[in-house]
């Protein structure tokens, strides 16, 4: 039944989802997830705020496919 659902997608889907009516701009949304202190958000803080964020709701490899698709595959993402 569920063989043509793509979990990745949707996880995906689901936190951009969440960002994007929980914060005003993308600008406020990454000041958020990197701490407000850094321009600069590493996967290590990614993780952490996830599970603030959403408690248990993803599994450990499910916030990496996340990470990994936000950032493109980059150790850390920059405020331009």
């Amino acid at each position: 039944m569920f063989g043509g659902y793509d979990w990745k997608s949707e996880h995906l889907k689901e936190f951009t989802d969440y960002i994007s009516l929980k914060f005003k701009s993308s600008e406020e949304a990454f000041r958020f997830l990197s701490g407000f202190s850094s321009k600069s958000l590493d996967f290590t803080r990614f993780k952490e705020v996830i599970h603030e964020l959403f408690g248990n709701r993803f599994h450990s490899s499910d916030v990496e496919k996340i990470w990994s698709n936000i950032s493109g595959g980059k150790g850390k993402l920059e405020l331009a």
